[in-house]
């Protein structure tokens, strides 16, 4: 096999340490693997096979980042969940699970632990039973 035709069977990786190393640095919002692998165009083998400790940064770096999103909205969620309990209660009505989920976009949020949580201390906190 000839070297121009091995090189069209081979993906060129000359840049691709220095783009790896330029999302890593990034101050932009973390990306996926899979959003590397689409911008780069290479699969996510071939980067962890040649770039293994990259690979391993850009990815804890994207899960940290999903994580703090989770939280902040889970934090933005309990607010809202004591907001709308202080306004039915201000109004003189009990605010239960299906009204406060209606001020907040849907009852679905109760499902996560701690905006349930957050509803429930703040209806104790009020003096109702729950």
């Amino acid at each position: 096999m000839q070297s121009s035709q091995y090189s069209l069977l081979r993906p060129d990786i000359s840049n691709l340490k220095v783009n790896l190393e330029a999302i890593l640095a990034s101050a932009d919002d973390p990306i996926s693997m899979s959003e590397v692998e689409r911008r780069l165009g290479y699969p996510s083998e071939t980067i962890f096979n040649r770039f293994p400790e990259l690979y391993s940064a850009i990815s804890h770096k994207y899960q940290i980042f999903r994580r703090q999103r989770k939280q902040e909205r889970v934090e933005r969620l309990c607010q809202a969940v004591q907001q709308a309990i202080m306004a039915i209660h201000n109004q003189g009505e009990r605010p239960t699970s299906p009204r406060v989920g209606s001020m907040i976009g849907g009852t679905v949020h109760f499902k996560i632990p701690e905006v349930r949580d957050a509803w429930r201390r703040k209806m104790k906190e009020l003096g109702y039973e729950i």
